[in-house]
């Protein structure tokens, strides 16, 4: 029973676990809260996924994950919810062509071993994004920069599964600037 108490604290969560996912995706993963409940629920508040430069490449003010464990221990991913409040996306490329999101990116590129052909089972019922923001920003040589925003994000996506039809709502506001360089012409925007 102690071990239980231990392992689903939010301490745990946020001095072991998380830690640990950051090193194998390439990133920084901190928390102001965390709640877990293994068996069917993760709520994380103010999270931050920092990779390279000063500005994490996602910071989200709250992430409600329910789910069912026995299910996806069984090989059926099962996932009720997945809620994320004001996330922040910020992706910024370079002149040479990295980016922040390459780290993440290059840490789902390593080969999985080879497994029977079970075709694997998915079933989530709701996804919603309220308020969100994702912003890409392009750096070139001459030291200018490109911006393209959306705000205002909001989705809502219903009944993802195998074989099934879904349904998916999106509104959005988009943005884009672009600034020149030093001593070259002015600044556009959209």
């Amino acid at each position: 029973v102690a071990l239980y108490l231990v392992v689903t604290s939010g301490a745990f969560l946020k001095s072991v676990i998380l830690p640990k996912v950051g090193r194998a995706v390439g990133a920084q993963l901190t928390v102001a809260e965390a709640s877990l409940q293994p068996f069917s629920q993760v709520f994380l508040k103010q999270l931050s996924i920092k990779t390279t430069g000063s500005e994490p490449v996602l910071s989200v003010e709250e992430v409600r994950v329910r789910y069912s464990l026995l299910s996806i221990l069984r090989g059926n991913i099962m996932v009720d919810e997945i809620s994320l409040l004001s996330p922040q996306l910020r992706v910024v490329q370079e002149a040479d062509g990295q980016s922040n999101l390459d780290p993440l990116l290059a840490s789902g590129t390593q080969p999985s071993p080879a497994k029977d052909s079970v075709v694997l089972q998915l079933a989530i019922q709701n996804v919603v994004i309220k308020n969100g923001r994702a912003s890409f920003t392009r750096n070139d040589k001459s030291g200018g920069t490109a911006v393209s925003e959306l705000t205002q994000l909001n989705l809502s996506l219903d009944r993802l599964q195998n074989g099934q039809n879904g349904r998916m709502t999106v509104a959005s506001t988009l943005a884009a600037s672009v600034t020149a360089s030093p001593g070259g012409p002015g600044t556009n925007s959209l």
